[in-house]
């Protein structure tokens, strides 16, 4: 498994791989900070969540992770749509409650 050497604390959380699932092939050390300044500046944001896991089998951490983060993008003016598949849209609709 690849070593990530990052110093941003957020950057030293990302990078974990509790898992063992491989995050370094994925993981853009500085990513996380230059996702929150382009959002920062956002005044339309489009928030796509969900997976299905299996037939008939929503995933249950993408859309209360993007209710929280659309929650947040409001709170700074940003207007926030939401965009699933129908397997994940009562997880969402609850998130979001």
């Amino acid at each position: 498994m690849p070593v990530v050497s990052v110093t941003d604390p957020i950057d030293q959380v990302l990078a974990l791989d509790l898992g063992a699932r491989g995050i370094a092939r994925f993981f853009v050390a500085g990513g996380a900070a230059a996702a929150a300044r382009a959002l920062r500046g956002a005044r339309r944001i489009l928030i796509a969540t969900g997976f299905t896991v299996a037939p008939d089998t929503p995933e249950t951490d993408g859309p209360p992770g993007a209710a929280v983060l659309g929650h947040a993008l409001r709170r700074l003016g940003a207007r926030v749509r939401y965009v699933t598949d129908p397997v994940n849209v009562p997880v969402l609709t609850a998130a979001l409650a």
